[in-house]
C-alpha cells in the first residue's frame, strides 16, 4: 500500500494542477482527459490482478434500450480489491480533483455502492446509452474514470461537452480509456454514453464519485438505492 501511495503522489505531482488544467476543465464544459495519468505498468501490477478477482462478483444487467454491462460495487471492492479501494479512499485523487474543479469535495458515504465501482463491458453488445450521472445528493457529484482494460476498438466513452437535454448528442468526443487514462467531469452536467462492445473484446473501467455535499433526503435515498439495485449492483451485502 505504501508503494502505491507513493506512486499516486508522484502521478499527481507530475500534472500541472494550477491555472492550465483548471482552466482547460472549465473551458471544455467541465471535462478533462489525462492520458497516462498512471503508467500501464502500474495498472498491470497493482490493479489488473484485482480486476480478475472481481470477475467473480460481477452483477450483470440488461435493460433493453438503455444498458447492458456488468458492475462490481464499492462494497465488493472493499472486500476483494484492496488497491482499487485504496486508490479511492487514500484522499490523493479527491484532493487532486478538488483543485481541478475549484471546490471542496467529499467521499461518498460508505453505503453508496457507486462511490467507487468497476464497470465490465465483456459480452458482445455491452453498452450504455446517452445519459448523465444524476446526483440524488444535495451537492454536485463529480465523476472520475480510470481506464484499466481497453481491448476493444468498438467500445469507447463518447462525451458530449456542451450538450443539453434537448440536444444530447452535441459535440461528440470519442475517448478510448486506455490503461492509466483519467477522465474527470461534472457528472450532473455532462451527457455521455458507451458504444457497444464488439466480438472477442473487453473493456473495464474504475469509476469514482466525489461530492460537494453528502446530505440526501430519505425519499432520494430510496430512489437512489432502488436505481442502483435495478440498474447496476443487484442486492448488495452491507
Amino acid at each position: 500500500m505504501d508503494a502505491l501511495y507513493e506512486l499516486l503522489c508522484n502521478a499527481v505531482c507530475e500534472i500541472d494542477i494550477n491555472k492550465s488544467a483548471a482552466e482547460y476543465y472549465k473551458q471544455h464544459s467541465e471535462l478533462l482527459i489525462i492520458p497516462n495519468f498512471l503508467s500501464p505498468d502500474i495498472v498491470k501490477t497493482y490493479f489488473l490482478p484485482e480486476v480478475e478477482v472481481c470477475v467473480n462478483y460481477i452483477n450483470r444487467v440488461n435493460v433493453r434500450g438503455f444498458k447492458k454491462s456488468g458492475s462490481v460495487s464499492f462494497q465488493n471492492l472493499r472486500q476483494h480489491a484492496p488497491n482499487l479501494f485504496q486508490l479511492y479512499i487514500s484522499g490523493i485523487i479527491k484532493q487532486f480533483i478538488s483543485q481541478i474543479v475549484g471546490k471542496t469535495l467529499h467521499f461518498c458515504p460508505a453505503e453508496d455502492s457507486h462511490a467507487a465501482a468497476l464497470y465490465f463491458y465483456t459480452d458482445p453488445g455491452d453498452h450504455i446509452k446517452v445519459h448523465y450521472d444524476k446526483s440524488f445528493y444535495r451537492g454536485q457529484r463529480y465523476t472520475v474514470l480510470l481506464g484499466l482494460i481497453q481491448d476493444s476498438i468498438h467500445s469507447k466513452l463518447i462525451c458530449y461537452p456542451g450538450a443539453t437535454k434537448i440536444n444530447r448528442k452535441k459535440n461528440p468526443l470519442h475517448v478510448y480509456t486506455h490503461p492509466g487514462t483519467l477522465v474527470i467531469f461534472n457528472g450532473d452536467g455532462l451527457w455521455h454514453e458507451v458504444s457497444p462492445l464488439g466480438e472477442n473484446e473487453r473493456r473495464v473501467i474504475l469509476t469514482m464519485e466525489f461530492l460537494t455535499d453528502i446530505r440526501m433526503t430519505a425519499m432520494n435515498k430510496f430512489i437512489s438505492d432502488f436505481k442502483d439495485r435495478f440498474l447496476y449492483f443487484g442486492k448488495v451485502a452491507r
